[in-house]
């Protein structure tokens, strides 16, 4: 999936409606800025990790069939 399409004026437009909507923070300056989540997308992010790490229940054993 390439990027081919969008403009540098349509990228700054979308994380400008993405920071407008309080679901992105910016974090650095220039060369070094990056995007973090914010607001319900943080949320949403945090939730997602949580149960990511959460340990598997363990699997019932089976029994072989001889």
């Amino acid at each position: 999936m390439g990027d081919e399409g969008l403009t540098r004026d349509q990228a700054i437009r979308d994380l400008q409606a993405l920071r407008a909507a309080g679901l992105i923070e910016e974090t650095g300056h220039g060369r070094t800025r990056r995007y973090l989540a914010a607001g319900t997308a943080a949320q949403a992010e945090r939730s997602v990790r949580a149960f990511d790490h959460q340990p598997a229940a363990p699997r019932p054993l089976r029994r072989r069939l001889t």
